[in-house]
């Protein structure tokens, strides 16, 4: 996988995490005093966008990463690390309740879709961390290994 490749998919992971979590903060969390308010906080329709608006492109680099990183581990060719398929099947289970939630409309199917999505972003937020984190902690135990020397 090319570094532009983890950068660019980490990078726009942080965003859709990051406007998510805050997005739900400001929906779920913030009560507002004017009872005719639309939104609970002014931010909160522009968090939705830039949710809404990284996510497409998160779903376009996961497809390449997917080639060039997580195919390879799935066919056998490297070991598989179990933070890396949990996040793997958090992130088709977000991806999918995401795409359901502006399509669904029976109110109850919405509210299980929502809650499963709001989960599994969740659940995804925090194995990819750990995937990230042990990632970097075997890259940190082969570079620190000393090389031998022939003599």
């Amino acid at each position: 996988m090319r570094s532009w490749h983890r950068r660019t998919f980490n990078a726009l992971a942080v965003v859709v995490i990051a406007t998510g979590i805050l997005y739900f903060w400001m929906k779920y969390m913030l009560v507002t005093e004017d009872p005719l308010a639309v939104v609970n906080h002014p931010l909160q329709p522009l968090t939705l966008d830039l949710h809404l608006l990284s996510a497409p492109a998160l779903l376009v680099i996961f497809g390449i990463v997917f080639n060039a990183h997580v195919a390879a581990k799935l066919v056998g060719r490297a070991p598989l690390r179990r933070s890396g398929l949990a996040s793997l099947i958090t992130f088709a289970a977000m991806s999918l309740t995401g795409y359901l939630l502006p399509v669904i409309v029976n109110e109850r199917a919405h509210i299980v879709i929502r809650w499963l999505h709001i989960g599994s972003g969740l659940v995804f937020a925090t194995s990819y961390g750990v995937h990230l984190a042990s990632g970097l902690a075997l890259w940190r135990r082969v570079e620190v290994r000393p090389r031998s020397s022939s003599a």
